[in-house]
């Protein structure tokens, strides 16, 4: 079929008369039919702006709003807002559920008064409706008679890290020589990731008054990561191993004043997700000094890449 190029319809709509005199001027630059456009002065035409008439609200003492959702160009929808519901318009009537002849409907949390203020964005299928009185909300497009409205949600899919809820101390039967060492106490009840110190080893005292993350092998077992003890003095006899609470103190040289210092801390995946901020854990002691300072211990979080800790600046301003 040959193509056409029509640069300017300034002619408007010709008369019926004048639709086959081709040799005329004006119908080179005239229409056959023009319906809800204008013509503009220069030479192209618009869209006419409007809506026609397609049926009354639910509750025609009401107020409703339009709200246009567009997927392409073939399929386009628009959207009645009413109160606390929302029905949809496709080809000049409403959309009726399941064939009809009731008329389709989505109950919504929007009342009345609440329709001036939505906002929305539409990406495809999804239509994402914010209000400042209720929570942000996808409204998506699965069939003409099918849509849901789910509240969006936004919490992090990172479990919070939890402080060392108390100091355990248990007994000492054993530890091995290898790499890495494993230490036998009965009943321990450690998780993995602790932060275990260790104190009066006879034997073994190369291991004596350090810290050391921990994994748990058995209720009685746990290895000491990194730790290679083949090169150690045996393990003779004692010996305490210590979880320490969320917030101790470590070193010597505090200050002279008392202060109070709380911390929470958080951890963060490899996509860069933080998780929400742990309990607050605090403690009490005089202030710190460079010799002096806070020993900060809490469990593994297992998709944690690495944690964040804050501090509250200890002067009454919970930043």
């Amino acid at each position: 079929m040959p193509q056409l190029i029509q640069r300017s319809f300034t002619s408007g709509e010709i008369a019926p008369a004048l639709q086959s005199r081709a040799d005329l001027t004006k119908y080179a630059t005239g229409l056959h039919l023009c319906e809800n456009f204008f013509v503009r002065a220069q030479g192209g035409v618009y869209s006419r702006p409007g809506l026609r008439f397609v049926g009354e609200l639910d509750d025609s003492s009401k107020v409703g709003r339009l709200i246009p959702f567009s997927f392409n160009t073939e399929q386009t929808y628009m959207l009645v807002f009413e109160h606390l519901k929302v029905r949809v318009i496709k080809d000049g009537g409403f959309v009726l559920a399941g064939g009809g002849p009731a008329i389709f409907e989505l109950a919504t949390p929007y009342t009345e008064a609440q329709l001036p203020r939505l906002g929305f964005t539409q990406n495809a299928d999804v239509m994402t409706i914010v209000h400042p009185d209720h929570d942000p909300a996808n409204l998506n497009r699965l069939a003409d008679d099918n849509w849901t409205l789910t509240t969006i949600d936004y919490s992090t899919t990172v479990d919070a890290p939890v402080f060392s809820s108390g100091a355990i101390s248990k007994v000492i039967t054993g530890i091995t020589q290898a790499n890495p060492a494993v230490v036998t106490a009965v009943a321990h009840g450690y998780v993995t990731g602790n932060l275990i110190d260790i104190a009066g080893v006879v034997g073994m005292t190369e291991v004596n008054g350090r810290s050391f993350i921990i994994t748990v092998l058995t209720p009685d077992t746990f290895e000491l990561n990194g730790e290679d003890s083949t090169a150690h003095t045996a393990y003779v006899s004692d010996g305490t191993a210590d979880r320490q609470n969320g917030a101790t103190t470590i070193g010597d040289g505090f200050g002279d004043f008392d202060k109070t210092y709380t911390y929470v801390v958080t951890a963060v995946d490899a996509a860069g997700t933080e998780s929400l901020a742990s309990a607050e854990t605090s403690l009490t002691v005089k202030s710190l000094s460079q010799t002096g300072g806070v020993r900060l211990t809490w469990d593994t979080v297992p998709e944690a890449e690495y944690y964040r800790v804050y501090k509250d600046p200890s002067v009454g301003t919970s930043i």
